[in-house]
């Protein structure tokens, strides 16, 4: 407690002596500085009494002189025309000029040459009068002035001994607060070193008796560290960690984790596609390509088996999952036509295109005659997949430059045809904008049982916006742990805000063993997994559907 007290005391004193060298109180007491203050205020005020006096006195004078120039000068008066020599003396000589005119005039008349000259003299004369009134006009004016600015300057230095008057007033209470501090520490300490003295002395004289209550005896085992209770902190210590750990990243996800989470979003789900999975590791699927070329165009590219899968592998499990999508489509269409549908997602490698692909062939497998559109008209990748050129497309027909038989292309899937992109324009909205859209849709459903348009990321540009209220509906994708919830929530709120009639969305990507997308039993039964014939139970190799 002593050495406590002392630190406390050591505190205090500091405390005050960093308050002192901060306020600059080691210089000049804060008394004497509330003095020199409180005689400036007193100086300050008595000379603004004195501006104030002085400005009543030339507002007198001036009043008295504008109202003598208003009057007849040489009739006024006032004690501001009578304390000028100058004016006085005109004064005193016009009257005796006014004498001399009279006598003129009687003895003359008016019109004589020395009456005329006495006249002119005598208005020579009352000009100087009424001009040397105006200079002692502007000289009072001039007076005025400097007496009001005089006070503006004396009433901003008041203030700031006001505002220096209390800010010494707080620092007057926060000193005497340091001091009381310093003080009351000061005693305390005093007291406890006279009482821890006092004890001492005491203990100089007194003789303790000294009593083995118990013997010490040798440990059997090392007190520290316990290695048992050590092991089982740091077990228990990393569970809760590594639960906090999961609990922290599963909530700082924001992202679509299950089926749930897309009807969050008031949305109708209209089926889950699994992730695409290779039927052998190492083997090369069989390329599509197109059924015929038109002389001109580029050759047909050989492209990857992943977005034509429901073509070229129509029992695996991706391609059953787009079947169910099909009929959950047609089935929530069948009250009404549907005869054209835009796909669409939130943002880029969420598998809108693998999407459209995949539902335009199942469609087409039904034996429906089914025209594929690809309007992402700045990123376009259909003429890619299906290996075509992108000299003509969709962007001749909404120039007008063609029709839909002119660049309609047939491919290897029966009853599916293809319009590419085109050559990629550098206006795509106003393309959608125009009459031409309209009309093209109006030949396309015309000719074909339905039309599918791959549209771009509603996210990333507005094309399709444009394109959703033109058509008879429109379906989401969202790519299972990617698309994130307020992603997909804006894209379903602009296409809302369009009037676009909103299907429902698809889940894309899904793992085969998750559960929460409703697929953990769909894909494995019993331990084995399920398929449709030999061939489907190769070694998986995972592959996103973008």
């Amino acid at each position: 407690q002593l050495d406590a007290k002392k630190t406390d005391l050591e505190g205090a004193e500091l405390a005050l002596h960093q308050f002192k060298k901060d306020h600059d109180v080691l210089s000049l007491a804060l008394e004497d500085k509330q003095n020199i203050v409180a005689s400036s205020l007193e100086k300050y005020n008595a000379d603004l009494a004195d501006s104030r006096k002085t400005q009543i006195e030339v507002q007198a004078r001036l009043d008295q002189l504008r109202a003598a120039l208003v009057a007849d000068p040489l009739e006024a008066g006032s004690s501001a025309i009578s304390s000028s020599p100058t004016v006085t003396t005109l004064r005193n000589k016009y009257r005796e000029k006014a004498s001399e005119a009279q006598a003129l005039e009687v003895r003359y008349g008016g019109a004589h040459p020395e009456m005329l000259a006495a006249k002119r003299e005598l208005d020579s004369l009352r000009v100087q009068i009424r001009g040397e009134i105006e200079v002692m006009i502007r000289s009072a004016e001039a007076d005025l002035r400097e007496a009001r600015q005089t006070e503006v300057g004396l009433r901003r230095e008041i203030d700031k001994m006001q505002d220096a008057g209390h800010r010494l007033n707080q620092q007057e209470i926060k000193y005497n607060a340091l001091e009381r501090q310093k003080a009351n520490q000061a005693n305390l300490y005093g007291m406890l070193l006279e009482r821890t003295t006092t004890t001492d002395l005491m203990h100089l004289f007194e003789v303790v008796p000294v009593q083995i209550l118990d013997r010490a005896l040798k440990p059997t085992s090392p007190v520290s560290p316990k290695v048992t209770l050590n092991v089982a902190a740091g077990i228990m210590m990393g569970l809760l960690l590594g639960l906090g750990m999961a609990l922290l990243v599963a909530r700082m996800d924001r992202t679509i984790q299950s089926f749930e989470d897309v009807e969050a979003l008031g949305v109708t789900v209209l089926g889950v596609l699994p992730t695409i999975e290779s039927e052998d590791g190492a083997a090369r699927q069989p390329r599509l390509r197109l059924a015929k070329k038109k002389k001109g165009k580029a050759p047909p590219t050989e492209t990857s088996p992943r977005d034509l899968i429901v073509h070229t592998r129509p029992r695996s499990t991706f391609a059953e999952s787009c079947r169910t999508v099909r009929t959950n489509l047609l089935f929530k269409a069948a009250q009404g036509s549907l005869k054209t549908l835009a796909i669409t997602s939130a943002g880029p490698l969420e598998g809108k295109t693998t999407v459209a692909v995949s539902l335009a062939v199942s469609i087409a497998q039904s034996g429906k005659r089914v025209l594929l559109v690809d309007t992402d008209l700045r990123r376009p990748r259909l003429h890619r997949i299906f290996g075509v050129g992108t000299d003509v497309g969709m962007t001749s027909v909404l120039v007008g430059e063609a029709t839909v038989e002119d660049v309609a292309k047939a491919t290897e899937v029966p009853g599916l045809s293809l319009i590419p992109c085109g050559p990629v324009p550098p206006n795509p909205s106003e393309l959608l904008h125009g009459a031409n859209f309209d009309n093209f849709l109006k030949e396309a459903s015309a000719r074909y049982d339905r039309v599918v348009f791959d549209s771009p990321p509603l996210g990333a540009v507005t094309d399709a916006a444009v394109i959703a209220p033109q058509v008879d509906g429109t379906v989401v994708v969202v790519r299972a742990n990617r698309t994130r919830r307020d992603s997909a929530r804006g894209t379903l709120r602009r296409l809302t805000d369009v009037g676009a009639n909103i299907f429902g969305a698809v889940v894309n990507d899904a793992l085969p063993n998750d559960n929460r997308y409703g697929y953990g039993g769909y894909y494995y039964y019993g331990g084995h997994r399920y398929g449709y014939g030999e061939g489907e139970s190769g070694e998986d190799e995972r592959a996103a559907a973008e």
